[in-house]
């Protein structure tokens, strides 16, 4: 991984891989954490992201929405 502004990476595991045409949404095992992101699925392709395959989670702080948090809430 090259320079990039996100500071905050983890690695983790593709649990699940779900494809909705044009993107693809990542359930990824981070040592028992799990960590729910959307990708396009020309990024997946270009990545080669399959379930099973270990991957570097990049991510700025502003653009985590702890889920536990927002239950209950209207948002």
């Amino acid at each position: 991984v090259g320079p990039l502004s996100a500071q905050n990476r983890i690695e983790g595991t593709v649990a699940r891989l779900i494809d909705r045409g044009g993107r693809c949404l990542l359930e990824v095992d981070c040592a028992g954490e799990r960590i729910h992101a959307a990708i396009t699925r020309r990024a997946a392709d270009q990545l080669g992201v399959t379930e099973g395959k270990t991957v570097t989670v990049l991510f700025k702080a502003a653009a985590i929405h702890p889920v536990g948090e927002l239950r209950g809430h209207d948002r």
